[in-house]
């Protein structure tokens, strides 16, 4: 993920890029052509999405909202696409099944807020053009430039989650469950 998400930002700075020089050069309006480029781009992915997602994968829509996981649950992977709005999870009840379960959060704006008990292993990462993070009371800000946290344990865990979010301006927030 950590190299697929320094692709990820450097193409879209490339693309911005072109699109600033082709602007002032030819005389061609940025702003009127970046809107369609990206909604363009955006269809094409997710039409193609589902032949790159892992078998038994599940993707679920939401535009704008939040989603929110609490109670007793069973993470399974899956891809959240959510335009605008927070994904919640509170891990204290959640069954994890054996070997490693990817959550994708893939989106424009919004939070990543997560509830991790001692005893379940997660790891974040996002690729975004700016993550404000803030793990288990540890601020770190990051522009251009993945975010990418484990909790300790993690490699060796028979049982883990791996958290992905993809967004233009990601938060990420992290804390354990209050005693």
């Amino acid at each position: 993920m950590y190299n697929r998400g320094y692709i990820f930002i450097g193409a879209a700075v490339i693309v911005l890029g072109l699109l600033a020089l082709l602007s002032a050069w030819i005389g061609v309006d940025f702003c009127a052509l970046a809107l369609p480029l990206l909604l363009i781009a955006a269809g094409v992915y997710i039409i193609l999405r589902p032949r790159f997602a892992p078998p038994g994968a599940a993707m679920h829509v939401h535009p704008l909202g939040n989603i929110r996981r609490t109670g007793a649950w069973t993470a399974l992977d899956e891809e959240l696409w959510v335009l605008v709005g927070d994904a919640i999870f509170d891990l204290t009840q959640a069954a994890l099944p054996p070997g490693e379960t990817v959550i994708r959060v893939l989106g424009f704006v919004g939070d990543l807020k997560l509830i991790v008990p001692d005893t379940v292993p997660v790891a974040i990462t996002s690729a975004a053009f700016l993550t404000n993070s803030r793990v288990f009371g540890t601020r770190k800000d990051t522009f251009l430039e993945p975010f990418e946290t484990a909790t300790e344990g993690y490699a060796a865990a028979e049982s883990k989650l791996r958290f992905e979010t993809w967004r233009f301006v990601s938060g990420i927030k992290v804390r354990r469950p209050e005693s």
